[in-house]
């Protein structure tokens, strides 16, 4: 068994990549031990690698992303906006998927749809159940226009009903969603109830 201390040396020869690596790892542990001694007050840390100068969003600046996002929403209205082009117009997914989570946790926005999702401010929502109301037919709908009436796919539909979010009956080869379930969906919309 070898003893090692911290007077004794090793020399390792590595490619010049993972010595690079290394080396970053050990500039890591260097500015966390130093940011761990900050005061207290210090809200963003030294990012290594690649973002090396740069520094990881501190409260203010998400603050600043989550009002950028809300307004966006409220500017939209009932139409929503796609996750996408949320993030296009924040600059970045990251960022933008946190914000999202953390305004929906608030109450402040929904979502409707499953995969591809619109986002909705939670001021609108009212709104947007009378509009998909509206919408609604006075008969049993088909998959096809049950995702014309709540702007999903037959994708997305088809979860819904795996899920047992809407319900249906079979005729014939196709599937016919009871309109009143459909109904009872719309009015959960971004509720805390799930929708």
């Amino acid at each position: 068994m070898t003893t090692a201390t911290s007077l004794d040396m090793v020399t390792v020869r590595l490619p010049r990549a993972q010595a690079h690596a290394i080396i970053q790892l050990a500039d890591a542990a260097t500015a966390l031990k130093e940011a761990m001694a900050a005061p207290s007050g210090q809200t963003a840390l030294p990012v290594p690698g690649p973002a090396a100068g740069r520094v990881i969003q501190d409260r203010a600046s998400a603050a600043a992303t989550r009002e950028q996002i809300l307004a966006m929403l409220n500017r939209a209205g009932t139409s929503g906006l796609l996750t996408a082009d949320i993030a296009g117009s924040i600059g970045g997914v990251g960022r933008t998927t946190y914000a999202l989570g953390v305004l929906e946790n608030n109450g402040l926005i929904f979502r409707l749809g499953v995969g591809l999702v619109t986002w909705y401010s939670a001021t609108h929502r009212l709104a947007l159940i009378a509009e998909l109301l509206n919408r609604l037919p006075n008969h049993d709908l088909t998959m096809q226009e049950a995702g014309d009436v709540l702007g999903l796919g037959t994708t997305t539909i088809r979860t819904l009903l795996d899920t047992n979010r809407l319900s249906s009956r079979r005729v014939g080869n196709s599937l016919m969603l009871y309109r009143d379930s459909v109904a009872d969906f719309i009015r959960r919309i971004g509720s805390t109830e799930d929708a």
